[in-house]
């Protein structure tokens, strides 16, 4: 994996990048310690990976429903059944490729959204989040206006 020179983004610039996204309230938050549920990763031109972002179930919820404005009780729902479900999946991976801005290669290079994976049930899950794991990881916590704390990590 190639991971050299990649700047690691600050909190402001996460809360900016979801603010203008989701034309809510976004503040920091105080960190939380849920565990990653869904992970994305980075490849640049060449298909390399460079980075992941990865996020809890709660704030992965959080996140996909905010993109369109999915009433957050429905956010508690899938909390409570504990995994996310296809419609904020795909809100979520949107989110994600959005995201791509907060991984950004020192040279000016393009990085582009990979993929996904969304819980343990995935059978990629497993190899992707130790991948994420090894690397130096930036933590973020923030909440969404009516929607609540998200926990996002970029690891490059």
């Amino acid at each position: 994996m190639s991971v050299s020179a990649i700047h690691a983004p600050s909190l402001d610039d996460v809360v900016d990048l979801m603010h203008g996204l989701f034309a809510l309230e976004v503040k920091p938050f105080a960190k939380t310690t849920e565990a990653i549920y869904s992970i994305a990763e980075y490849a640049n031109k060449a298909g390399e990976v460079v980075g992941y972002i990865g996020c809890d179930l709660a704030g992965g919820c959080r996140l996909g429903a905010a993109l369109t404005q999915v009433p957050a009780g429905r956010v508690a729902e899938a909390v409570a059944e504990g995994a996310i479900p296809e419609s904020l999946v795909e809100n979520l991976n949107e989110v994600f490729n959005i995201s791509v801005n907060l991984i950004v290669p020192a040279d000016g290079s393009r990085v582009v959204f990979k993929r996904a994976v969304h819980g343990s049930s995935d059978a990629e899950f497993a190899s992707i989040r130790e991948k994420l794991e090894s690397l130096s990881k930036s933590e973020f916590c923030f909440d969404v206006a009516r929607y609540g704390v998200c926990q996002m990590f970029v690891a490059n």
